[in-house]
C-alpha cells in the first residue's frame, strides 16, 4: 500500500477558489494599474485628485446607505436548505438591495450640495453629485447579486462577471479620458457602475421568482441589516484610524512619507492580501453553514487556517528575498526606505492569516457587536503601536508595529471564540503557526547576513517541503 494520502475534497475545492480568484484579482489589480497610469498621463495630478474626491465621496455615501449587504447576505444565504428557500431568501436580499439603492441615490440627489460644499468647499459640484446618484442604486444590486453568487456557490459566475466588468470598463473609459479628459471623469465612475451592474446581472443566480411584500422585507431583513450595520461602522473604525495614522506622518514628517507608508500598506494588504481575499469566497459561506456547531466550525477553522499557512511561507520567502525587486517593478528606487516595512510586516501575515479566519466566526454567526467591539479594539492598538513605533525606529519599527499588532488582534479574537462560542484552535494549526513565523525569522536573518540569492538557495527546499504537505 502507498503512505500517500489523497489530496482531500475540501483542499480541492479551497485550491480552486484560490487559483480562481487570485488570477481574477490579478486580472484587476493589472486593469486598475493600466487606469491610474493613462489617467495620471491625460488629467494630470488634478484629475487624478478630482476622481479621488469623488469616489471616496460616493463611497462614504455608500458605507452609510448600503449596510454591507453583500457581507450581511451571505451567512443566511449559505443555510438555505432547498431550491424554493433559496428563491424567498433571493428576493429577500434582492427587494432589500433595491430598497437601500433608491434610498442611496435620493440621499445623494438631496445632499449633493452639502456633498459639494465638504468635498470642494464649494458648491460647484452639485451638478455632478446628482449624475452621480445612480451609482448608489447600480451598486447595491451589483453587491447583492454578487453576494447570492457567492452563498451558492457559484464561484466561476462570480468571477467571470468580476473580470469582464472591469476589462469593459477599462476599455470604454480610455476613450473618454482620451477625447474629453476632465470632463469624462463623473461618465467613467458611471460607465464603471453601470458595466459591473451589467456583467453581473448577466452571470447572475437564476433563482424562480418570490413574492415578497415590502412588510415581509423589513420583518425578515432586520437581522441583516442589524449586521450589516455593525459590519459598516467596523469597516469605517478601520477606515478612520488609517486617516488618522496618515494625518499623523503628514503632520509630522511629510507627505512623502505618507506616500511611501501608502505604498507598503498597499503592497502587504492588496498584493499579499490576494490570497486572502481569494480563500475568502470559498471560506465564508462554508464556515457560515456550520457557524452554529462548534465542533464542525473548529474543523473548518483548522482546515482553513492549516492551508493558509502553508500557502503563506513560500509568499513571505519571496517577498522578504524580493522585497527590493518588487518595489523597484511595482514603484520606483524612491521609494526603497518602505523595505524594512514590507519585509518585516510579511513575517505578520501568519498571524493575521489565523485571526482573520476566527474573526470570520463572529460575522458568520451574526454576532455583529462582538465584531465591532474587537475591529475597535483592533485599530487601537494599531494607531497606539503604529505612532510609537515608528516615532521609534522609522519604516522598521512600523513592520515591528504591524507583527504586534495582529500578535495581540489574534489573542483578541481567539479568546472570543474559545470563551464566547467554545471554538478552540488545533494543536496543529499553533504548530504550523510556529514553523511559519520561524520560517519568516530565519528568512529575515540570512537575508540580512548573505543577501537574497543565498537566502532564496537556502530556504527553497523547505518551502518545497510546505507545497508538498499541502496535498496530503
Amino acid at each position: 500500500m502507498s503512505d500517500k494520502k489523497p489530496v482531500s475534497a475540501t483542499t480541492q475545492k479551497v485550491l480552486k477558489a484560490l487559483s480562481l480568484f487570485t488570477g481574477v484579482q490579478s486580472v484587476t489589480i493589472l486593469v486598475s494599474v493600466i487606469r491610474t497610469k493613462l489617467v495620471a498621463l491625460w488629467v494630470g495630478p488634478a484629475g487624478v485628485g478630482l476622481l479621488s474626491l469623488y469616489t471616496w465621496a460616493i463611497e462614504l455615501v455608500t458605507k452609510g446607505s448600503q449596510f454591507d449587504l453583500r457581507q450581511s447576505a451571505v451567512p443566511r444565504l449559505s443555510r438555505c436548505s432547498d431550491n424554493d428557500d433559496k428563491a424567498r431568501e433571493a428576493a429577500l436580499v434582492r427587494r432589500l438591495a433595491l430598497v437601500l439603492g433608491i434610498l442611496g441615490t435620493l440621499a445623494v440627489i438631496l445632499l449633493s450640495p452639502l456633498l459639494s460644499y465638504t468635498t470642494f468647499g464649494n458648491y460647484g459640484h452639485t451638478l455632478a453629485f446628482v449624475f452621480l446618484s445612480p451609482i448608489l442604486l447600480l451598486t447595491g444590486i451589483t453587491a447583492a447579486e454578487t453576494g447570492i453568487m457567492q452563498a451558492f456557490g457559484m464561484l466561476r459566475n462570480l468571477a467571470k462577471s468580476t473580470v469582464w466588468g472591469a476589462v469593459v470598463a477599462t476599455s470604454a473609459a480610455i476613450p473618454l479620458y482620451y477625447f474629453f479628459r476632465l470632463e469624462a471623469i463623473v461618465p467613467v465612475l458611471l460607465v464603471f457602475a453601470l458595466t459591473n451592474f451589467a456583467f453581473t446581472k448577466i452571470y447572475r443566480a437564476r433563482t424562480p421568482r418570490a413574492a415578497i411584500s415590502l412588510k415581509e422585507t423589513w420583518a425578515k431583513g432586520r437581522p441583516m441589516l442589524a449586521l450589516g450595520f455593525f459590519l459598516s461602522v467596523s469597516s469605517f473604525m478601520g477606515i478612520a484610524g488609517t486617516y488618522i495614522f496618515m494625518t499623523y506622518l503628514n503632520k509630522y514628517y511629510s507627505e512623502a512619507t505618507v506616500g511611501i507608508y501608502q505604498a507598503g500598506s498597499t503592497l502587504l494588504t492588496s498584493y499579499v492580501g490576494i490570497i486572502f481575499t481569494a480563500i475568502t469566497m470559498e471560506y465564508y459561506p462554508r464556515l457560515s453553514k456550520v457557524a452554529s456547531s462548534r465542533w464542525r466550525a473548529s474543523a473548518v477553522i483548522a482546515h482553513e487556517s492549516s492551508l493558509v499557512l502553508l500557502i503563506l511561507i513560500p509568499v513571505m520567502v519571496l517577498v522578504i528575498c524580493c522585497g527590493s525587486l518588487i518595489v523597484r517593478i511595482l514603484y520606483s528606487s524612491e521609494f526603497m526606505a518602505v523595505l524594512p516595512y514590507i519585509t518585516i510586516g510579511v513575517a505578520a501575515m501568519p498571524l493575521k492569516a489565523l485571526s482573520w479566519c476566527l474573526a470570520y466566526t463572529m460575522i458568520a454567526r451574526g454576532d455583529g457587536r462582538i465584531y465591532f467591539v474587537t475591529e475597535t479594539a483592533s485599530t487601537v492598538i494599531f494607531l497606539i503601536l503604529g505612532i510609537a513605533l515608528f516615532n521609534h525606529a522609522s519604516f522598521q519599527g512600523m513592520g515591528l508595529a504591524y507583527v504586534l499588532w495582529y500578535a495581540l488582534y489574534l489573542g483578541i479574537v481567539a479568546a472570543v471564540c474559545r470563551f464566547r462560542y467554545n471554538i478552540k484552535i488545533a494543536p496543529r494549526v499553533y504548530i504550523l503557526l510556529a514553523v511559519s513565523l520561524a520560517a519568516a525569522a530565519v528568512t529575515l536573518l540570512l537575508n540580512r547576513l548573505l543577501g537574497p540569492l543565498a537566502t532564496g538557495a537556502i530556504t527553497l527546499l523547505p518551502c518545497t517541503a510546505a507545497i508538498w504537505r499541502m496535498r496530503k
